[in-house]
């Protein structure tokens, strides 16, 4: 198999592409990473099983009559865990 796209992909167009991030000023370097930050996370919700996850565990959480046990963020990081462990 040959990939020419990939082959064409040298250290010196990474390390270019790098210095042309590294030359922005930095609010700007922050506000291009909190974007990517909000994309990332955008997707995470729309695209895998994590939103029925958390609603599943919420009901689960309900039926047992505990509203505070476990905490908010101990179901959030069970449902990303179980999220990525469907989706491997």
């Amino acid at each position: 198999m040959d990939f020419p796209l990939i082959a064409e992909i040298t250290t010196e167009t990474i390390s270019d592409q790098s210095q042309m991030f590294s030359n922005l000023a930095p609010p700007l370097q922050v506000a291009i990473l909190l974007g990517a930050l909000s994309f990332a996370t955008a997707m995470l919700v729309s695209v895998t099983a994590f939103t029925r996850i958390i609603i599943v565990l919420s009901f689960v959480r309900r039926a047992l009559s505990t509203q505070e046990i476990p905490p908010n963020q101990v179901m959030m990081g069970l449902s990303l865990f179980l999220t990525l462990f469907v989706m491997a």
